[in-house]
């Protein structure tokens, strides 16, 4: 009878131990259905936002893509389209505008210190460009000339400069 009784308790142990596998098998199948369940909530969603009338569908506030970068020419009242009036310049400033130590002198040291990165190069500019304005040259020959330097950043570079010069247009 013992012998009988052992099978049966070690036919226990075995089924005790094939149900244990069984739920660690059940575990992932039981997640199975919730991930369904969420599919099937997700699709229910999307065929209700199908179902919005269109006036409803204009609520909905879409991303809006970003600005490309401004490649328009420039307007047509840019400093760089027209002559400058190098008297009106001079009667503003004043004729030592340009000294060292003047204001005009200290922001144009600035502007190039920023460009260059303080390398000291801008000393040598600033005087270019002083020179420039002192035999009051023609947009286009400055423009011609600073392209030397300044490269794709000429137009850039002495729109701050006439801009900083010419009287304001109010």
């Amino acid at each position: 009878p013992m012998d009988s009784e052992e099978p049966a308790e070690e036919g226990l142990i075995v089924e005790n131990r094939d149900e244990s596998s069984e739920r660690q098998k059940r575990t992932p199948q039981q997640e199975q259905p919730q991930e369904q369940e969420q599919k099937q909530e997700q699709k229910q969603e999307q065929k209700q936002e199908a179902q919005l009338q269109p006036d409803q569908k204009a609520e909905v506030a879409l991303p809006t893509p970003e600005p490309e970068p401004q490649s328009q020419p420039e307007p047509t009242d840019d400093v760089l389209t027209h002559p400058v009036n190098w008297d009106a310049v001079f009667a503003k400033h004043g004729d030592g505008m340009l000294k060292p130590g003047s204001e005009l002198h200290a922001w144009l040291q600035k502007l190039l210190a920023d460009y260059f990165g303080n390398s000291g190069e801008e000393a040598d500019v600033v005087e270019f460009i002083t020179e420039l304005i002192q035999q009051r040259a023609s947009v286009d020959d400055m423009k011609e000339q600073m392209s030397m330097i300044f490269a794709e950043d000429t137009d850039r570079m002495l729109r701050q400069v006439l801009q900083r010069l010419l009287p304001s247009r109010e």
